[in-house]
């Protein structure tokens, strides 16, 4: 959860997001309580049941938490997190927007956590090992490149991922600052977000509209949501 609240507040997300989301990586694996120790301690390949079963685990996440009132905002994520954008994630197959961000952040960090661990058929991989995977899993359309860049940034593996070709031109910076004002963060938030000042906010922006030829806020949305740039 440590890694997934730092993953959420380094994409920008506010307060009330980052303490829901870290809520929820704390709860998201309560399903496996319903899988015996068998099958998760099993040391190699699971059998077709093992599985089955431990594709419901995510399943079971949702029904413990749906009987508990007021985590809704945890249950849904946490329920989520083996999800993958392309949709072979479970337990519902979910795809692309159907996937909040939340998830997103989750899943990728859960990702991570689990390379870097040592599980009954393998031993843990290496930081850069693990990032290189995840790196693998962004190319192939499984994670988010966001997510995953803010959580090997959280982890010291920011520079681990390759480097992008963006629509319209658009840098890394430019990039950024899109994402933030979409959220609806304001010049000076997203200036504190990104440690740069207002006024260099304000220039990006300039930069950003003229690239992708438009002039309005709602615009520069529309575009990241046709070019996927957002959650």
């Amino acid at each position: 959860s440590k890694l997934a609240r730092a993953a959420a507040a380094n994409v920008g997300l506010d307060a009330a997001e980052v303490q829901a989301i870290a809520a929820a990586g704390l709860v998201q694996e309560l399903g496996k309580t319903g899988v015996s120790n068998g099958t998760l301690d099993t040391p190699g390949p699971l059998t077709p049941s093992q599985w089955e079963a431990m594709r419901l685990t995510t399943y079971l996440t949702q029904r413990m938490l749906g009987r508990c009132q007021g985590l809704e905002t945890v249950n849904a994520p946490a329920s989520s997190h083996h999800e993958r954008l392309d949709g072979s994630g479970y337990h519902r197959g979910l795809t692309g927007d159907r996937i909040s961000k939340a998830a997103r952040i989750l899943a990728a960090a859960d990702a991570f956590k689990a390379l870097t661990s040592d599980r009954p058929w393998r031993t843990k991989m290496s930081a850069d090992a693990a990032a290189r995977t995840l790196g693998v899993d962004v190319k192939e359309g499984k994670l988010a490149r966001d997510v995953v860049q803010a959580v090997l940034g959280a982890t010291g593996q920011s520079d681990r991922l390759p480097r992008q070709a963006w629509p319209a031109g658009l840098s890394d910076r430019e990039i950024d600052v899109l994402q933030l004002i979409t959220l609806g963060r304001t010049n000076r938030e997203v200036a504190e977000r990104l440690f740069i000042s207002p006024k260099t906010v304000g220039r990006h922006i300039e930069n950003i509209y003229g690239k992708i030829g438009v002039s309005t806020r709602p615009a520069a949305t529309l575009f990241a949501m046709q070019h996927q740039l957002l959650s």
